[in-house]
């Protein structure tokens, strides 16, 4: 991008020199207005080789240059755009947050289903997971009765539901992503998603404990 930026200073410049020198060293003439009748059309003619840029002519190669440094930055743009990412839609009843999921720009993934690590605390060890096509489930326990559950799902109109009477609630990125935490009774629950898939952390341990987990 920078060198077709040069490309275009260079010519602006070269264009700008060559009509400075060509209106120097032109001689100052008086046509009969038969001849600069002739003359105007030909001029009218010739516009036709230069393309209209904000206050200035361009060549056509000048032209083309722009073109496709506008078409590179709309590439660019387009990658962005066309990012795979997950709309949020809660519904806040009385008793509870229905939270529904629905994934866009999918069409530009790659891969297949894969599971996110965690950082699970010492002592904890797996007592039940399971896999399928669009998502994973698992479960972590110690000798202390301490849980900590992960269930990671492709946010394809998937629905959660939170406890809207929860003792305490807060809302927070993870990853630059939405996320909410509810603590209810001795567990806390952590929603969040990373534009791809929508993750569900429960435990009943502190929720700092909870954060670093997914940290």
């Amino acid at each position: 991008m920078e060198r077709i930026r040069e490309a275009l200073v260079l010519i602006y410049d070269e264009e700008i020199n060559t009509i400075e020198k060509d209106s120097v060293n032109s001689p100052e003439h008086s046509f009969t207005e038969e001849f600069e009748e002739k003359i105007l059309s030909y001029v009218r003619f010739s516009e036709r080789h230069y393309v209209p840029v904000s206050h200035f002519r361009i060549r056509k190669a000048a032209v083309i240059a722009v073109i496709a440094a506008l078409v590179m930055t709309s590439a660019v743009v387009s990658i962005a755009i066309v990012k795979p990412s997950v709309i949020w839609n809660i519904q806040k009843k009385a008793v509870e947050w229905i939270i529904e999921f629905h994934r866009e720009n999918t069409d530009s993934e790659t891969g297949g289903f894969k599971i996110r690590k965690l950082k699970i605390p010492n002592g904890f060890t797996v007592k039940e997971e399971s896999r399928h096509d669009s998502g994973y489930y698992v479960n972590y326990e110690n000798h202390d009765g301490k849980f900590i559950a992960l269930q990671q799902s492709v946010a394809d109109d998937t629905k959660m539901y939170l406890n809207a009477e929860s003792d305490e609630r807060k809302t927070f990125k993870v990853d630059g992503h939405d996320a909410i935490a509810i603590h209810d009774e001795d567990t806390w629950v952590i929603v969040w998603d990373d534009g791809k898939y929508v993750y569900d952390l429960t435990g009943n341990v502190s929720y700092d404990e909870l954060i670093r987990v997914i940290e």
